[in-house]
């Protein structure tokens, strides 16, 4: 199934190939979690849930979201029955959308929209 990998690392965003479990693990470097449910299509990003605890530490949000996510990312589609399925959203929307950070900039995003919200 079509998926979209956030590199954070590498910083950047290509279109991958998922088959498996096995995959989506790979992708992200780790076991998954949800990291970020997309409000308006059936899309997650995955995360690896020890993301927080690698080095180093990796970081990206999406523009506009207060979560800021450690590692890699994986879009990919949540169907009604809980299975995996083809990611809607696009490439150019998900490389439109993500800020890469590094710990002074995850503080000041965190700071800004902390004031942002009173």
């Amino acid at each position: 199934m079509k998926a979209i990998k956030i590199d954070a690392e590498n910083r950047k965003v290509e279109e991958i190939e998922i088959n498996n479990l096995v995959d989506m693990q790979e992708a992200v470097g780790g076991f998954i979690q949800v990291g970020y449910g997309f409000p308006d299509t059936p899309d997650v990003i995955y995360v690896d849930e020890e993301g927080l605890l690698k080095e180093p530490k990796n970081f990206f949000a999406l523009d506009g979201q207060t979560e800021i996510l450690a590692g890699n990312g994986l879009v990919i589609g949540y169907g009604k029955l809980g299975e995996s399925i083809d990611a809607e959203i696009t490439m150019d929307y998900i490389k439109g959308k993500v800020l890469w950070m590094d710990d002074l900039a995850v503080a000041c995003y965190m700071a800004f929209m902390q004031i942002a919200e009173l």
